[in-house]
């Protein structure tokens, strides 16, 4: 797993010094980056399933309730840049929009849930 997340996160670094984040880019980032299996989105796990692949990317609220980086963050850190770049770049309004962290989801449709945070 950590080689393919470190081959996206080096392709997530180029197209950032390239400059304009594309969809191309996104693509190809997704599908180098290797997800993992989750099994504390118990809000969005669909029913039968033990786990979804996700990865949250940023800052996020600890189980003691203190604010830190994710673990995936810190080890891929152009990831997130990446995210942010191309959300902005599609979405002007998004340039005013603060954030804290963004789920990156793959092969699941999520139960309908409401994020308690």
């Amino acid at each position: 797993m950590a080689r393919s997340r470190r081959r996206a996160n080096d392709a997530a670094q180029a197209a950032l010094e390239r400059g304009g984040v594309t969809d191309a880019d996104i693509l190809h980032f997704m599908r180098a980056w290797k997800f993992s299996r989750n099994k504390t989105r118990r809000n969005v796990i669909p029913t039968g399933a033990n786990f979804v692949y996700s990865d949250t990317l940023g800052l996020v609220r600890s189980r003691t309730g203190r604010i830190c980086i994710t673990s995936v963050t810190r080890r891929n850190t152009h990831a997130l840049r990446l995210f942010s770049a191309w959300l902005r770049s599609k979405r002007p309004v998004l340039r005013e929009f603060s954030f804290t962290s963004i789920s990156l989801n793959c092969d699941y449709a999520a139960r309908i849930h409401r994020d308690s945070n």
